[in-house]
């Protein structure tokens, strides 16, 4: 049985309480001290993605919530759930410099390329494709000194 220490907030007042989830199977009980607040099934949680280290979130239906630190624990129990695949992957992916600076010496490179070689083609082939002046005429009084 995995346990996840937190926070629980009510959703009806600013106060917290400390809280205990326990997993049972694809269940999990909500814990005030020794007496279970509430109970739901994990498909019915909304858990929110794994982002650095900052605190994981649980809302439940009735609008409650619950806040934990402990990131592991909660990676841990959806690992045996196949929830939140692309979460794991995208923490794995932040959390490894090499591939940060893999990401960003390719976004530089991107950026680069469109400026240098996208920005001129699709003005070249838009100026290409635009209509002549002398074939529309009622269109002279709107165009101006251009050309």
């Amino acid at each position: 049985m995995m346990v996840i220490k937190g926070y629980y907030y009510n959703g009806r007042d600013s106060g917290r309480q400390e809280m205990t989830v326990r997993q049972a199977g694809g269940m999990l009980q909500f814990f005030i001290g020794e007496s279970m607040e509430t109970e739901c099934r994990l498909s019915d949680i909304d858990i929110s993605k794994r982002i650095g280290d900052n605190p994981r979130h649980f809302t439940l239906s009735d609008g409650a919530s619950f806040e934990t630190n402990d990131n592991e624990a909660v990676d841990a129990m959806l690992s045996g759930h196949d929830m939140d695949k692309s979460g794991r992957l995208v923490h794995k992916l932040e959390s490894k410099w090499r591939y940060v600076a893999f990401s960003l010496v390719f976004v530089v490179v991107f950026c680069y390329t469109v400026v240098i070689y996208g920005v001129p083609f699709f003005c070249r082939e838009g100026g290409v494709s635009a209509p002549d002046r002398d074939k529309y005429p009622y269109r002279r009084a709107y165009s101006g000194n251009i050309g």
